[in-house]
């Protein structure tokens, strides 16, 4: 018994340190860090569920002074950084004048696999004057380097793991930065939602268009948005945990050739965006405008599921959704994981009518073991609602015979 309540307390006790752990790392990034855009890049709609603290490399990009050199290279970095997510660091990151904006906030966002199992994710800004002759701001990079374990925690979602990197104040520049630094504590939490909307009526047809093309494999470019990192944000919302792992992107930073990338987010106008983005390889969609038939139309359905899961506020049922599809993501495996999943939604408040039609999904052959175990709920689901349907028609019925009985005994009293 004494062991049972020891083991109680120590639960608890590390239930507390951890709320105090993430309310400290908060209060310390909203002490330091500037106003937020009435758009956010960084805030996702639903409150965060259960937290669990992740440990990851970490790495800082910059050009400073010091007995090494004073080029743009990695002059910080944990002890267990991979050699080969050194060298991709090296080679993907933005250097000097590689920012799409020359404002003092200007950000940059970025998510790259290093190796097999092991993706980067990396937060830009200026930090002060560049100190060779170069002039112009510094551009600083913080990068925080993951496991395929620790970014499943964060449902693959890069922008996830952006806003913990916030959170924790780490890609903030510091007065000065020791060569050797500790693992980043990051705090990962089950139940994110989708990111709040903004931008006119085109930008979202052109995230819609966007999540299609990254589907059907095709490198896309997005332009003329409002905000790069959230419209990037608001991509992967609608996209399933093993399309993400596919994803390699850049918001507000410079297109590169040597960088590989296959999703490209800028602010700027097609025009511009045009001389450096696009091409045969690279769609270009553009946010300011309608768009055109780009988009395929083999993922509609999963698409349309998706957007109104956003839009009647189950956001954080569509992330969990989203984070157990790791493996099979073909267009007919969405249509039916879809399609399942909405007639489960749907179920609870059916008439004999509806539950008719919502049954069909049970009786096509089954996708995948997501999509069995979908339908299995399914049918608990309908068996549910029809077992509520039967009792309130047998309370009617009983009813009414009481009231007809009682008729009945006042007409003969009557009588």
């Amino acid at each position: 018994m004494g062991d049972l309540s020891a083991l109680t307390a120590a639960r608890q006790a590390l239930r507390d340190g951890l709320a105090k752990a993430e309310a400290a790392l908060e209060a310390a990034a909203a002490a330091t860090s500037p106003p937020r855009p009435a758009c956010s890049d960084a805030a996702p709609i639903d409150p965060p569920g259960p937290a669990t603290v992740v440990e990851v490399e970490q790495a800082v990009f910059t050009s400073i002074r010091s007995p090494m050199g004073s080029g743009y290279r990695i002059v910080a970095a944990s002890g267990g950084l991979p050699s080969e997510a050194r060298r991709q660091i090296t080679l993907r990151c933005p250097s000097h004048g590689n920012l799409c904006s020359s404002a003092a906030e200007a950000a940059g966002f970025m998510s790259f696999a290093a190796e097999t199992g092991v993706r980067c994710v990396a937060l830009s800004c200026f930090a002060g004057r560049e100190h060779t002759a170069r002039g112009g701001e510094r551009v600083h990079t913080h990068v925080a380097i993951l496991t395929e374990e620790a970014f499943a925690l964060f449902g693959c979602h890069a922008a996830a793991v952006a806003e913990a990197i916030r959170r924790s104040g780490a890609e903030r520049p510091a007065a000065t930065t020791p060569e050797r630094l500790p693992r980043l504590k990051l705090i990962a939490t089950e139940g994110r939602g989708g990111h709040e909307s903004c931008g006119a009526a085109t930008e979202r047809e052109a995230i819609r268009a966007a999540a299609g093309l990254l589907l059907a494999g095709q490198a896309t470019a997005l332009c003329g948005i409002e905000n790069a990192a959230n419209a990037a944000a608001r991509v992967l919302d609608l996209l399933p945990a093993a399309a993400r792992l596919r994803v390699e992107l850049s918001c507000g930073v410079k297109f590169a050739p040597q960088r590989r990338l296959n999703f490209v987010c800028v602010e700027q106008p097609r025009e511009e965006a045009a001389r450096t983005l696009g091409g045969p390889a690279m769609t270009l969609l553009d946010g300011s405008r309608p768009q055109s038939s780009a988009e395929p139309a083999s993922h509609d359905e999963w698409l349309r599921f998706a957007e109104r899961s956003k839009r009647e506020g189950r956001q954080s049922a569509l992330e969990t959704l989203c984070r157990r599809i790791t493996e099979h993501d073909a267009a007919e495996v969405l249509s039916q994981i879809a399609a399942v999943s909405e007639a489960i939604h749907r179920a609870p408040t059916a008439d004999r009518a509806a539950l008719e039609e919502l049954a069909a999904a049970t009786r096509t052959a089954a996708r995948g073991a997501l999509a069995r175990e979908l339908q299995e709920s399914l049918r608990r689901a309908l068996a549910r609602r029809d077992g509520e349907l039967t009792r309130a028609e047998q309370a009617a019925l009983a009813a009414a015979a009481a009231d007809k009985a009682a008729n009945d005994s006042q007409s003969r009293a009557s009588a």
